[in-house]
């Protein structure tokens, strides 16, 4: 909805959008002008305004329409209830409470449909249930038994692999420096003084002098 001035296109608003499902679930959408019109303009002979100079579509209108614009105002001050009949054309206001009515109405006959369905299953059913919790069963009397066998495997490796011998190889013996940079069989004192023997440095300690 707009005025019927120069922003709006035929002196029309940009309409109102109206949508619908058919029966083949296609939406359908539709945009009508709803108010304010050119047409009602002139049927209701509603009063105009000058349009603003600054407004540039002002030219353009008014050499189509006519001087001046209408406000929106103007409906529904001098004819009221023009407005919402014109946007009820577009609107049923009960449609929501029948869809309700419609929505619950279908879980009702949809329970009685699968009840009925059901019912004649029943018997059936019940005997594939019994079926299922004696295989259960038997399930589970079977997962006992492995897991009891599987203690005695189990055992039974272990004592048989107790004696075994087997042949693992061995390194050879490395050829091995006399004096390596680190032993950690060394102490630490030791350690220091390999290191700064390495280095060429003074392994004993300097005299400290008295003063």
């Amino acid at each position: 909805m707009s005025d019927g001035k120069a922003r709006s296109r035929h002196g029309s608003a940009t309409g109102s959008a109206m949508s619908s499902f058919d029966g083949d679930d296609i939406c359908d959408i539709q945009l009508h002008p709803v108010c304010l019109t050119h047409d009602q303009c002139a049927e209701y002979a509603l009063p105009r305004t000058p349009i603003k100079e600054s407004d540039l579509r002002e030219a353009r209108f008014e050499e189509r329409y006519g001087s001046g614009a209408t406000e929106l105002d103007a409906l529904e001050a001098l004819y009221p209830g023009i407005l919402v009949r014109e946007i009820e054309r577009f609107y049923d206001p009960g449609v929501a409470a029948a869809w309700r009515r419609a929505w619950w109405l279908a879980q009702v006959r949809l329970g009685r449909i699968s009840a009925e369905v059901l019912s004649r299953h029943a018997e059936k059913d019940a005997d594939l249930e019994e079926r299922l919790a004696a295989l259960r069963e038997t399930a589970d009397g079977l997962a006992l038994d492995i897991e009891e066998r599987n203690v005695v495997i189990k055992s039974e490796l272990l004592e048989a692999s107790r004696g075994a011998a087997f042949g693992w190889p061995m390194p050879r013996d490395a050829d091995e420096w006399p004096d390596p940079l680190f032993d950690s069989s060394r102490g630490y004192l030791e350690q220091i003084a390999s290191y700064k023997s390495f280095q060429g440095k003074p392994t004993r300690r300097r005299k400290r002098r008295r003063q």
